[in-house]
């Protein structure tokens, strides 16, 4: 009871001294233009192609706000905590260590353990501070009469704080290794635009690359951004971000011996990647997204799920041939979730360009000792295919169709809002955290 109350005060300290800061309220007045810029252009861009649907409500069908809305909003958040939040994040972890504030702290009655746990949960509060101006976007998009379904908005949510609690981790422990602040934010910031680099060159990258790529952060929050509830996205990030946590705690304790240090990081760096090698094997997923684009109708999943044998597909197919992502994003992703028993094999002829191979573009089935071959990537051709090679009958679709959420309203107001009346609270807030306080209140609450 005792260590909590000093926890308790001592988060207090901590969070005063956060918001004390400049950089965090500048930090959100930035966050309030770019999610004002992010919602106002997807609300522009939505409302034009909402108001091409009217009489045809065949195209309303492909107006989703998770695509049109959401993830743009939400896109300011990424930027923020890319991009931002590890300065605030190196500031709340390392600051005393500069200052000297740590020694001072080393000779009151308290554990690292407490001190470095007040740091993390200020750390994860001055995210979800970032989280304020996309919340209110999200309530400003349903005043003017737009659509939400709470799982999908849930999901994403859900996939950025674990995406900000993977940057808060690096950015803990790049304060942990570094003695300034410049030299912390260089570390954190090679690490989120490492993952930039990563994606990019892996498009056309080596086979290693590949996969590398597929399992990043930023990879793990696609899925989110999609609809997706990928388990092993969950175990990823979260594995990534305490690890970070870990590692900064051991690295900033001065008091232990080099050797003690890297024995405790080696046993964290082997369990994660012990993690890290086994999360593509953890299965579990749910699409939630409302229009069921990551999944097959409820029928031929159904049927699907009956294949108990091993399913073999080989596809003749350049991974950077465009029938190969979709062919990708349309089916195999959908039947990895589905089929535990799939192995999927890419072989890329040699002499594609001089035309000597005819079996390019192909893409082979095995199933139960048959086998079947197509040039098709689409589900409408491969479905039946392989419920013909099981020995099933295509199921029929029942599911009603996605109807879709046009919507044109009016934004003149969102630009007063984000642009000018918000920055101002928080122009005023900042004024009002940073008078003269009672922190030598506080602190003596800390000794007690």
């Amino acid at each position: 009871m005792h260590s909590l109350k000093r926890l308790s005060a001592l988060l207090m300290l901590e969070c005063r001294l956060m918001v004390r800061t400049r950089a965090f309220w500048g930090t959100l007045i930035a966050q309030c233009f770019l999610t004002g810029s992010g919602l106002i252009q997807a609300m522009r861009l939505y409302g034009g192609a909402s108001a091409s649907t009217v009489g045809y409500p065949e195209m309303a069908r492909g107006l989703s706000p998770l695509d049109g809305i959401l993830v743009p909003l939400f896109g300011s958040l990424y930027l923020a905590t890319t991009l931002l939040f590890p300065f605030l994040a190196i500031r709340a972890a390392g600051e005393e260590r500069r200052n000297g504030g740590d020694k001072l702290l080393a000779q009151l009655p308290l554990s690292r353990g407490l001190r470095i746990s007040a740091k993390v949960l200020v750390i994860l509060a001055a995210w979800c501070c970032l989280v304020i101006p996309c919340a209110l976007g999200v309530v400003a998009w349903v005043a003017l009469g737009g659509h939400v379904q709470i799982p999908e908005f849930a999901n994403l949510t859900l996939g950025h704080a674990l995406y900000g609690f993977t940057v808060a981790g690096a950015a803990f422990l790049a304060a942990s290794l570094a003695r300034t602040g410049a030299a912390g934010a260089i570390l954190t910031l090679s690490f989120t635009l490492g993952l930039w680099a990563l994606e990019y060159y892996a498009g056309s990258g080596r086979d290693w690359l590949r996969a590398l790529a597929q399992h990043a952060p930023t990879a793990d929050l696609h899925r989110f951004e999609l609809g997706l509830f990928v388990l092993a996205s969950c175990v990823r990030l979260g594995a990534l971000g305490l690890a970070g946590f870990g590692l900064g705690a051991i690295w900033m304790d001065d008091g232990s011996a080099l050797r003690l240090k890297w024995a405790r990081s080696t046993v964290i760096l082997l369990v994660l990647g012990a993690v890290l090698a086994e999360s593509p094997w953890v299965r579990p997923a749910w699409d939630l997204s409302e229009d069921r684009r990551n999944s097959f109708s409820p029928a031929e999943e159904a049927a699907l799920r009956r294949m108990w044998q091993p399913l073999e597909i080989a596809i003749h197919l350049s991974p950077e041939d465009s029938r190969y992502r979709e062919f990708e994003a349309v089916i195999l992703d959908k039947l990895r979730r589905i089929l535990p028993r799939l192995s999927v094999a890419t072989v890329v002829p040699h002499r594609v360009h001089e035309g000597e191979d005819d079996t390019y573009g192909l893409i082979f089935y095995r199933y139960a000792g048959k086998t079947a071959e197509s040039r098709s990537t689409g589900p409408e051709e491969v479905l039946p295919l392989l419920f013909q090679l099981a020995g099933f009958p295509i199921p029929s679709d029942e599911t009603p169709s996605y109807p879709g959420f046009p919507l044109v309203a009016d934004i003149g107001s969102l630009s007063i809002f984000f642009y000018g009346v918000l920055p101002l609270l928080f122009a005023g807030l900042t004024w009002i955290a940073r008078r003269p306080g009672r922190s030598h209140i506080q602190f003596r609450e800390v000794q007690s």
